[in-house]
């Protein structure tokens, strides 16, 4: 998909003049007839003073209406409403669309003719779906990216995307040495400390091999009590019959 070709919106919201520009990058490449008519359309202001009169929360937002329509209507529909800042024209229409997030809404790649793309400025589009419908969103100014303004905006983006990869990388570095500092500054318990703490079942059979020697130790007195009785017993006779002689 080669794109070339970019036209701008001045958007005013709520009455409010603001740095409020929406860059829009055509695929002029791969639709010629439907872009050089949209193209048109800014470039002679016909999109000057028309409202963003349709909003549908959270799916896209629509406007550009006015007396008129587009002509080329026959060209393939390459494109898909696939992704947050496709742009398309409504056939039949002079209006166009932007999407704030994917569209799968079945025949809605058929009645809607995709044409390009945000390249800058979806900030503003958020910003414009999130005040109440009944504030006012009106293009004050519209037209085409001059090829002097385009190189600055180019310069610009890479510009914008090598600090947001440094900051990634940078976030990634901290983020590991963070982790590293976490792993060296866990408390350890001295081996004597791990040596002599036992675990609960640990304990439990301890106790058992207790009780077990306690109750040996009684079973053995008391077996010897036995015994020396017997031997008791059976010297009585004995002692007896000895008192008896003498």
């Amino acid at each position: 998909m080669t794109s070339s070709s970019k036209v701008y919106f001045e958007i005013s919201i709520g009455g409010i003049i603001q740095e409020s520009r929406i860059i829009i990058e055509l695929y002029e490449q791969s639709l010629p007839q439907a872009c050089s008519e949209f193209i048109r359309f800014c470039e002679n202001k016909k999109y000057k003073g028309t409202l963003f009169d349709l909003d549908i929360a959270g799916q896209f937002i629509q406007g550009g209406s006015f007396h008129g329509a587009f002509e080329h209507n026959n060209e393939e529909h390459i494109f898909s409403h696939d992704r947050a800042g496709i742009v398309s024209k409504t056939l039949g229409t002079t209006t166009f669309l932007i999407t704030l997030s994917p569209i799968y809404t079945d025949g809605f790649d058929k009645k809607h003719l995709v044409i390009g793309r945000i390249y800058s400025g979806m900030e503003i589009l958020r910003a414009m779906s999130q005040v109440v419908p009944e504030t006012p969103k009106i293009i004050i100014d519209c037209g085409v990216v001059s090829k002097k303004e385009r190189k600055k905006q180019g310069k610009r983006k890479r510009k914008e995307n090598t600090e947001s990869k440094e900051r990634h990388e940078f976030g990634e570095v901290e983020s590991e040495k963070e982790s590293q500092k976490t792993e060296t500054d866990a408390p350890t318990l001295p081996p004597t400390t791990l040596k002599t703490k036992a675990t609960s079942s640990e304990n439990d059979d301890i106790n058992d091999i207790q009780v077990k020697k306690k109750r040996k130790k009684k079973s053995t007195c008391h077996s010897n009590d036995k015994k020396k009785q017997k031997k008791q017993h059976h010297d009585a006779p004995a002692a007896h019959s000895l008192s008896s002689k003498t």
